[in-house]
């Protein structure tokens, strides 16, 4: 244990240091409403410290316990001649940068350092503001004054520095409906949650070489909130990344990733697992006690941490369509899931390896827990995985956007590992996070997690069904122009003819093995899914 505990402090070191020299701007804010203290920076980003080179991701808050290592976001897709456009923020170089671009879909040094803020504001900020009779600057609280909307001619960003902002940016209350932000007439932040966090970062920047990769010239406007209630909630931060493609390109196959290097505690002693109903990849520990050495130790009593896709291109708020791919690479610079680099951040965001071979086992996802397939044999433990959860493909039109939410949280400290492996908990917490991010203003009771079920875009039924399943799409579409797809609970496409009539679609399941299956339908650019049952 001590040779491994001395490994694991030189490679970070190593990584870590070369990490620092690579951040340009080392601006940290955190996200500490609840039982997280976690830090966010505006490179794509987050849950490390730039000037500690260590973990920022502490929960419970005040036990200096660290639920993760680091984050970041991963982006790919093709444009129409096959090329590959990439980008991936990890330990070495600078895919994204502080800041939007401008009109020619660049940007600079110089306007990445006036933006390298994150912008915190707490619900008090707003109640304070809404209690005062009448608005000035002396009276105004300074987040507040300072907010990047549009058109706020008092807007500040790092430094202080003075932002001239023509174009939508961060979400704003509207007042006196005029399209353009001042404090001063009584706008506010439209906020979600008890505290939150926004920032902003672009892939067109002065720099692009953590994968190597062109450019997508997308931006990226970030949020993170979180809620102070009492109860189960307060184990969850919550997600909110609006992308917008600025270049003249249609992506296919696009596919936003999150990467987590989520040590649990000690980060030797950690597995993963996927749960294909929540889009949730899963992180839990090995053995009791967590790292017995004491390195980062959650001793007798470490939580499981879960994260989770709760918005997707194409399926809106709590939809049903599966995730992509739920992959890992490990610590090494051998190995076939070796660290990545290059197209290889493309590969391990499609369930290959990274030469571009196919992932090892079936379907799209490692250690589904679906299958029951829980890993808890200790040769598999000590490989440090790094795992990436991709949504599903998407075309990106140019000139359009599209968003994505996720949600990151952590079960009590009740001492789940192998050996007495329980994920209900981390289940039902992660149906309560669902609820909580599709209805955001009116909190359902703490007392009683609620279940969050989507039906947008399509109805379908019988469900459960046993031979025929009917699709009401509400459009009486040409074959030629439509697509449905049934995934399994694996992610795998499962082929199965229909018949179209009227604006119903008729799919006849009866062959299909009793399960749960997701429908995803497309029509031209529109497209929606749902989750069904074969009995």
């Amino acid at each position: 244990m001590k040779k491994k505990l001395l490994l694991f402090a030189l490679f970070s070191l190593a990584a870590w240091g070369s990490k620092a020299q690579t951040t340009p701007f080392p601006t940290i804010e955190y996200l500490d409403i609840n039982r997280f203290n976690a830090g966010h920076m505006v490179h794509g980003d987050m849950w490390w410290n730039p000037a500690s080179n260590g973990a920022s991701c502490e929960y419970p808050k005040g036990t200096g316990k660290q639920a993760s290592f680091f984050g970041a976001i991963w982006m790919s897709g093709v444009d129409d001649t096959g090329a590959l456009h990439l980008s991936a923020q990890r330990f070495n170089g600078n895919d994204y940068w502080p800041g939007p671009l401008d009109a020619a879909d660049t940007l600079t040094y110089a306007i990445s350092h006036n933006w390298a803020r994150i912008w915190k504001i707490n619900r008090n900020d707003i109640n304070a503001f809404l209690s005062i009779p009448t608005h000035t600057i002396g009276t105004t609280p300074t987040v507040i004054l300072e907010w990047p909307a549009k058109g706020n001619i008092y807007a500040k960003g790092n430094a202080g520095a003075a932002l001239s902002i023509s174009t939508e940016m961060a979400p704003f209350v509207d007042v006196d409906g005029d399209g353009i932000y001042n404090s001063l007439k009584g706008d506010y932040p439209d906020m979600k949650g008890d505290q939150m966090l926004w920032w902003i970062f672009s892939d067109n920047g002065a720099t692009h070489t953590g994968s190597g990769e062109k450019t997508l010239k997308m931006e990226c406007h970030a949020m993170a909130y979180g809620y102070n209630r009492g109860g189960a909630v307060d184990n969850m931060m919550f997600y909110e990344f609006t992308l917008y493609n600025k270049s003249p390109n249609k992506y296919s196959g696009f596919r936003f990733a999150f990467y987590s290097e989520a040590d649990l505690g000690y980060p030797y002693d950690d597995y993963i697992a996927f749960d294909s109903i929540h889009r949730m990849g899963i992180e839990y520990n090995a053995e009791l006690p967590d790292a017995p050495n004491g390195l980062n130790s959650y001793g007798d009593h470490p939580p499981i941490t879960g994260l989770s896709f709760t918005e997707m291109p194409g399926d809106g708020c709590g939809g049903a369509m599966p995730a992509g791919s739920f992959d890992y690479f490990i610590n090494s610079s051998s190995s076939p899931l070796r660290d990545p680099d290059n197209a290889a951040f493309n590969n391990y965001m499609h369930h290959k390896t990274f030469d571009g071979s196919p992932f090892p086992g079936t379907g799209n996802y490692v250690f589904p827990i679906t299958e029951g397939a829980v890993q808890c044999d200790s040769a598999y433990a000590f490989m440090d995985r790094r795992y990436i959860l991709a949504t599903n493909d998407y075309t990106f039109l140019p000139n359009s956007k599209t968003k994505v939410g996720m949600v990151f949280m952590a079960t009590d400290t009740t001492g789940n590992a192998c050996g007495h492996l329980d994920f209900s908990a981390i289940t039902k917490l992660a149906d309560s996070a669902w609820a909580f991010y599709c209805n955001p203003v009116t909190v359902p009771p703490l007392s009683t997690p609620e279940v969050f079920v989507a039906s947008k875009g399509i109805k379908i039924y019988p469900n459960p069904a046993q031979t025929i399943l009917f699709v009401a799409t509400g459009l009486n579409a040409a074959q030629d122009e439509e697509q449905v797809h049934i995934y399994d609970a694996l992610g795998r496409v499962v082929n199965i003819g229909y018949n179209r009539n009227g604006t119903l679609l008729e799919l006849n399941i009866s062959k299909l093995a009793a399960g749960v299956y997701t429908i995803q339908y497309r029509n031209g650019d529109q497209q929606a899914a749902q989750v069904f049952v074969k009995q």
